[in-house]
């Protein structure tokens, strides 16, 4: 735990009115050329915390677990995933923007975190994947979330 030093948060690129948590899981853990994340499976989903279209936040592994959510953030790091398809700087999303809903689901969990008691972190610590190489994640709407969060 004393390892994390940053919370990132991710948007799935998939539609949060046809995609589920488990649906993710399936991918992650599916051996095949198609998954992104690892032609052999990921062992587990790979983040932390996920928040689907209605706002309802799944802890989905332990903060102690290492899961392969940001090329070189994961041993440091905690991923959020924010169920949907959302605009960026150079992508138009299907859902455009995340739901109130979620929005205000990411801040609780950001508050939750930043009050977790064996985690020494502060709203400065709270990343975008956008930060880390991804430009359009987690969008645009949660990128100004986020920026928000820390000032």
């Amino acid at each position: 735990m004393a390892a994390i030093k940053k919370i990132v948060v991710h948007q799935s690129l998939t539609t949060y009115t046809k995609t589920t948590l488990s649906g993710i899981n399936n991918y992650h853990i599916t051996p095949g050329p198609q998954n992104h994340i690892s032609p052999n499976g990921a062992p587990h989903i790979c983040y932390h915390y996920g928040i689907e279209g209605d706002g309802k936040v799944s802890h989905m592994n332990h903060l102690s677990s290492t899961v392969w959510h940001a090329k070189g953030q994961n041993t440091s790091s905690i991923g959020i995933l924010v169920v949907g398809d959302f605009d960026g700087p150079t992508y138009t999303g299907k859902d455009g923007n995340p739901t109130e809903a979620q929005a205000g689901s990411l801040k609780k969990l950001l508050n939750y975190l930043m009050d977790y008691e064996t985690l020494s972190l502060t709203p400065q610590d709270v990343y975008c994947h956008n930060n880390f190489g991804k430009e359009n994640c987690p969008g645009n709407y949660l990128t100004d979330v986020v920026k928000t969060y820390k000032s």
